[in-house]
């Protein structure tokens, strides 16, 4: 049986964390480069990307392959945290604007997460 994890957001709230089983499609724009801020979870292009949407209420995307986005409660359900997988294109993105400091508005997609990419696996591994 797995164990509960949980997210800990910048802001210090807790939130459950659950694997994503499905891949997730964010805007990013062009007019965010303006804002947005090179190597900051919280700022980064597709951050902001991530923020236009209602539902979400915080978006945290790591300088690696993972990526979390915290959705409001909704119909019953609390807030919590979802873990997504950069995949190249995004990280692509990413990378680009950290470099180049600009990038075309384009669709981006965070990645559900593979067997071998999910916490618990990671967890396994790393602990022997």
């Amino acid at each position: 049986m797995t164990k509960r994890r949980y997210y800990v957001a910048g802001n210090g709230a807790k939130y459950p964390l659950y694997e994503a089983p499905y891949d997730y499609t964010i805007a990013v724009y062009k007019s965010d480069c303006k804002k947005a801020v090179i190597g900051d979870t919280e700022q980064c292009l597709i951050a902001l990307g991530a923020m236009r949407d209602k539902r979400v209420e915080g978006a945290y995307i790591g300088s690696g392959k993972d990526a979390y986005i915290i959705f409001k409660a909704f119909r019953g359900k609390p807030a919590h945290a979802m873990h997504f997988t950069l995949n190249a294109q995004a990280s692509r993105v990413r990378d680009f604007f950290d470099t180049h400091k600009g990038v075309t508005t384009q669709h981006i997609t965070l990645s559900a997460v593979t067997a071998g990419r999910t916490r618990d696996h990671r967890s396994k591994i790393a602990h022997g």
